[in-house]
């Protein structure tokens, strides 16, 4: 959520039509990969939290997700896209924007459905990229219903017809979500087998491999299509590793990289580590408030944009004080949401760890434990 933070000051700060500089395209890059770690780590915990629970304790759990998957997908799109209403006055940005919000929202709803009706597998994600990238290269449909479509699922190129102004293609990221429901449960036969520091080691050896992967992609693809002379600029696109619009396969990997690695650091931690510290702590308020402080972050992004009058500033220290104060008056009224929801105090020596093993924390509310996990040794 931090990372978003950063990366969306960028975005709206610079969204002027003035020339970038190029400090913004290298933090454009660094802190773009938080949107597919939504997902993926979306995935994982509720996969997590499917088999940590008993057939009761899941259909209450259920209920729940459910009723948030909604929300996302109906509430949180207008309060989101409401922002980019209010700084045009053009109501059609309810329709033309499609958030990572919303994604989350349907691929959750729709794997609380797949969970109980289908066997799961990684092969299963690789199909669904592999679709995409067939869609999104060969497919040039004129009709406007299928023109929405390919655009939803797979996104498109610049050039092509559009009729959504952002949009994550749904397949590519359904696909991280997939890949981190396949750990979920990977995860969880770690802890009963008491197998979890090999899990973790493995984690992070995939992490660094996908990496390796990225690099090989980006750079060997690039040094391919230019000794074959390729004048497709589709191609170059589906090499770059910045590229989000439509996500290219290095970006896919980069992202999903990282994701592995948060995820064995997430658990890592979760396990041996009852407080995150004071500074841990006050960031930790952003994840606990993510969807609040998510929604609201655009709208006070534009609010001190206009304060500040940002058009006619671009140096890189106009944008830190934008980025400083935009992203300090998130923190506070996410905190004060936070302390208003639980309706108490708040100190800085939080116990909430993710993925913490519910016999070792208690304060997890699930039905079935599982097995401790042994020291870690590497």
């Amino acid at each position: 959520m931090a990372l978003v933070l950063i990366s969306h000051a960028g975005w709206m700060y610079y969204e002027t039509g003035l020339p970038l500089p190029n400090f913004y395209h290298w933090m454009k890059f660094s802190f773009q990969f938080a949107t597919p770690t939504f997902l993926f780590i979306s995935g994982s915990l509720i996969s997590y939290l499917y088999y940590t629970h008993n057939r009761e304790g899941w259909e209450r759990t259920k209920s729940k997700l459910l009723r948030r998957g909604l929300l996302l997908v109906t509430f949180t799109h207008i309060a989101i896209t409401g922002a980019r209403v209010i700084q045009t006055g053009e109501w059609i940005w309810f329709f033309k924007m499609m958030v990572i919000t919303d994604i989350i929202g349907l691929t959750l709803l729709a794997y609380l459905f797949l969970f109980e009706r289908f066997r799961i597998r990684l092969y299963q994600a690789f199909l669904m990229l592999v679709i995409s990238y067939v869609i999104l290269m060969f497919y040039r449909p004129d009709f406007p219903v299928l023109v929405f479509l390919k655009q939803f699922l797979a996104g498109s190129f610049p050039d092509e017809q559009q009729y959504l102004y952002t949009v994550f293609a749904f397949l590519p990221m359904a696909a991280m979500y997939h890949c981190g429901v396949v750990l979920g449960e990977k995860m969880v036969k770690a802890m009963r087998t008491k197998q979890l520091p090999r899990f973790i080691r493995q984690l992070y050896w995939l992490g660094g491999i996908t990496i390796v992967f990225m690099l090989v992609v980006k750079f060997g693809g690039e040094l391919l299509l230019n000794s074959f002379s390729v004048e497709n600029y589709y191609w170059y696109i589906l090499v770059s590793i910045t590229n989000k619009y439509p996500p290219s396969i290095p970006f896919m990997a980069y992202s999903a990289g990282f994701s592995l690695i948060l995820l064995a650091s997430l658990i890592l931690y979760g396990q041996y580590y009852s407080s995150y510290g004071a500074w841990g702590s006050a960031f930790k308020i952003l994840g606990q408030t993510s969807l609040f402080t998510f929604t609201i972050q655009a709208h006070i992004y534009s609010w001190i944009r206009e304060l500040l009058g940002v058009e006619g500033m671009l140096p890189i220290w106009s944008w830190t004080l934008y980025a400083l104060s935009s992203t300090a008056l998130i923190w506070l009224l996410s905190y004060l949401y936070l302390r208003f929801r639980i309706k108490r105090n708040l100190s800085f020596k939080g116990s909430w760890i993710p993925f913490r093993d519910p016999k070792i924390n208690p304060k997890l509310r699930v039905k079935k434990t599982v097995e401790s996990a042994p020291q870690l040794k590497f």
